[in-house]
């Protein structure tokens, strides 16, 4: 018998059959031919037909992928026909928002935060023809959560004198540690932004004024990208030049019960009124119309740091000072003194070396020290050194003794990555020094500070007595306090830059007004003093 759909035409004996896929499988069909003599005779010969299946279409594999919700992924799904036969690719479960062109294979979607997840998509590829076969091809598209955008730490707007030059660094960081590319917009004429170290300089043109708003933006490499952006206002004028303060010395060492006398001065390049001050003035010293005179005895043998400043009158108010530290010597053991360090700061790989001195006003051999030793660094003699791995702030205390005193300085050390960008570095709040008023007196302390990456500052006060206010506009301290008020008050001073700060601790001494009303020594009137400098 015949397989169902052949055909044997009996006068040509051609024979004909196209099976359908679901035929595959062996047929054995008998051929027989027959003559038509009045005796007929007839021959047969039998045949096996094996009909083999079709092979379905190939879909070469497609690796899993990542995309974040906002951003777009693309693949293409390709398919072959070992026969030949022209090939079809339906998607089956195209999720909301993607797109298949069925020309090309191309897939495309951008996910949304609410698609985020793993999503198995199916691919089916059918040929076309009388024996139509398909097969199947599975994609994994994981969607991750939106990237963050980048932090850009404040800046804060800026003010450049005629003729003077604006420097900072434009610094940001990704949470996910993604790279961050930085860009500003609205650059004044002759302004400079490099955005592989986040470098602004500007030195504006002579007659230059006005104010200029430039936009910081940092974006990471991302997909989708994201950004942050700030402003930031650059004022041009003629702003308060600070007051020169001249004192001729800065260290100076005495005999007790020898007099110690020098005058000190300040001009202002404004024209300003400028005053001195003074803070720390040790007991039996003054401080008269510019002329610091004092006579200590055995009892105040040490060293005593003096704090001189120069306010002048200008808006807002600027104030320069200058510490001298005088060193009484007395019959016994005097401690040594630590030249001053400051903050420091290195790159990642580089090496920072910091020489100590000191004085000791007995002449005694000295020993220097470094605690705590961060890892690899060394102190030999009086040369500090050290090669950094490592970004980050690190606080070490440098010391000096002389075997029974010791004087010592607390300095950071600010390690920058210049591949993820610069370190942000604590501020600096220069001491206000312990300070003395006479009761129904006004106490002014007008507080200054600078920061290594020219962050905004922000001044507080904790501790502040009755009375006491710190405007943080000017940042200025006043307070006139009254009699039931004489005594020590302890005050701790701020700056912030908004995620690191320095403080100073000081005491201020309330004496009683004396009788029949006025002020004497170095007591009474108003009292000006300022912390830092580079405001």
């Amino acid at each position: 018998g015949l397989p169902a759909g052949a055909t044997l035409d009996p006068a040509t004996g051609a024979f004909s059959w196209t099976p359908t896929a679901a035929q595959a499988g062996s047929y054995t069909v008998v051929f027989r031919v027959t003559d038509d003599a009045p005796a007929p005779l007839a021959d047969a010969e039998t045949v096996v037909i094996t009909v083999g299946a079709p092979a379905p279409p190939t879909i070469p594999e497609i690796p899993a992928q990542k995309v974040a919700a906002g951003g777009t992924v693309t693949f293409t799904v390709q398919a072959t026909d070992s026969d030949g036969n022209p090939v079809t690719i339906t998607p089956v479960n195209l999720p909301d928002g993607a797109a298949f062109d069925a020309a090309t294979g191309e897939f495309s979607w951008t996910p949304t935060a609410d698609q985020v997840g793993p999503h198995t998509l199916l691919f089916t590829a059918t040929t076309t023809g009388p024996n139509p076969v398909s097969a199947t091809r599975s994609v994994t598209v994981v969607v991750g959560d939106a990237p963050l955008p980048p932090v850009l730490p404040p800046i804060g707007d800026q003010v450049v004198p005629e003729g003077g030059t604006v420097s900072f660094v434009v610094g940001a960081t990704d949470s996910d540690g993604n790279p961050v590319d930085l860009a500003a917009t609205n650059l004044p004429a002759g302004a400079m932004f490099d955005p592989a170290t986040g470098t602004f300089t500007w030195t504006p043109a002579a007659g230059v004024t006005g104010t200029f708003n430039v936009t910081f933006t940092a974006t990471t490499r991302t997909d989708p990208p994201v950004s942050s952006s700030q402003t930031v206002s650059l004022t041009v004028g003629s702003a308060n030049r600070p007051p020169v303060l001249t004192v001729p010395v800065t260290a100076i060492a005495v005999d007790a019960g020898a007099a110690v006398e020098f005058a000190v001065t300040a001009t202002d390049p404004d024209g300003d009124a400028v005053d001195l001050a003074v803070a720390n003035l040790p007991a039996g010293a003054t401080f008269t119309n510019g002329t610091f005179r004092w006579t200590p005895d055995s009892s105040q043998a040490g060293t005593h740091e003096v704090l001189f400043s120069a306010t002048d009158s200008g808006t807002p108010p600027e104030t320069r000072s200058v510490p001298v530290r005088i060193t009484v010597r007395g019959s016994g053991n005097q401690p040594p003194v630590l030249d001053p360090i400051g903050n420091r700061r290195v790159n990642v790989g580089e090496l920072l070396a910091i020489s100590l001195s000191a004085t000791d006003p007995n002449g005694d051999a000295l020993t220097f020290g470094a605690d705590p030793m961060p890892t690899g660094a060394t102190l030999t003699g009086t040369t500090f050194t050290w090669t950094p791995d490592t970004a980050g702030n690190t606080t070490v205390t440098f010391s000096v003794t002389d075997g029974e005193f010791t004087d010592s300085e607390d300095v950071v050390i600010t390690v920058d990555d210049p591949a993820a960008g610069p370190t942000n570095a604590p501020p600096v709040l220069e001491p206000v020094g312990n300070r003395t008023v006479v009761a129904g007196s006004t106490l002014t302390i007008v507080l200054r500070g600078s920061d290594p990456d020219g962050d905004a500052l922000t001044f507080s006060a904790d501790g502040l007595p009755a009375g006491a206010t710190l405007d943080p506009a000017t940042r200025t301290l006043t307070w006139t306090p009254s009699g039931s008020q004489v005594g020590d008050h302890t005050v701790t001073f701020k700056v912030s830059d908004g995620s690191l700060e320095d403080t100073k601790t000081v005491t201020l001494t309330v004496t009683a007004a004396p009788s029949g009303g006025g002020g004497g020594g170095g007591g009474g009137g108003c009292f000006l003093q300022t912390l830092g400098a580079g405001w």
